[in-house]
């Protein structure tokens, strides 16, 4: 399996709280739930950031993981995505 970051915008760098850096590969306008094989939404401060998007991006696209069956991960306050 390859790993992809999905996130705001594409080819942004993003850091933890800890000074981790990662680089964001798709942006959620343009990400498919279709085209991956299951879905893993990290722990942190991400999710609270992330179901504060005012277009509910990330919440639709977990839905259909969700809905469909794919396999679902989600660590510490990664559920607060799929709520």
């Amino acid at each position: 399996f390859e790993t992809e970051i999905v996130g705001d915008t594409a080819n942004h760098e993003v850091v933890g709280k800890h000074g981790e850096k990662a680089t964001v590969q798709v942006s959620i306008a343009d990400a498919k739930p279709e085209d991956y094989d299951a879905l893993l939404i990290p722990g942190g401060f991400s999710p609270d950031h992330l179901r504060g998007d005012a277009e509910g991006r990330y919440g639709t696209f977990a839905k259909y993981f969700t809905k469909n069956d794919v396999p679902t991960f989600a660590i510490c306050h990664g559920p607060l995505v799929l709520i």
